[in-house]
């Protein structure tokens, strides 16, 4: 996964998602092994502000549980918290961290509480 250095390393683990037709799917989660910077030959293929790339060595089995369960419940919440900040502003933040806004927003639909 490309990444910024800056925003991830060793031991965090980044939860991926596809948005297709209006929905978050294939949610997985990425457990990062290592942080590499991209070669100079592959610089034409990946991101200009992510020049990093995440790597996740072994299989999903051989790591500690991830944070939490990726359900259809979240897979739920997280469409809906993506719909109300905004599917171009979640698409441009595209960080590690997501930002507070969504964060919060994610929490609220959650908990059942977001309009």
């Amino acid at each position: 996964m490309n990444v910024n250095k800056r925003d991830v390393q060793k031991g965090d683990w980044l939860l991926t998602f596809v948005w297709t037709n209006g929905q978050a799917r294939k949610l997985q989660w990425l457990y990062v092994d290592r942080v590499l910077p991209v070669k100079k030959s592959e610089k034409k293929v990946c991101e200009e502000d992510f020049p990093s790339q995440a790597i996740q060595a072994e299989e999903p089995i051989r790591y500690d549980a991830p944070p939490f369960s990726l359900g259809n419940k979240f897979a739920n919440s997280l469409t809906k918290a993506i719909k109300l900040v905004g599917v171009k502003k979640v698409e441009k933040s595209n960080y590690a961290t997501p930002p507070k806004v969504f964060l919060d927003t994610l929490a609220r639909t959650s908990a059942g509480r977001a309009k």
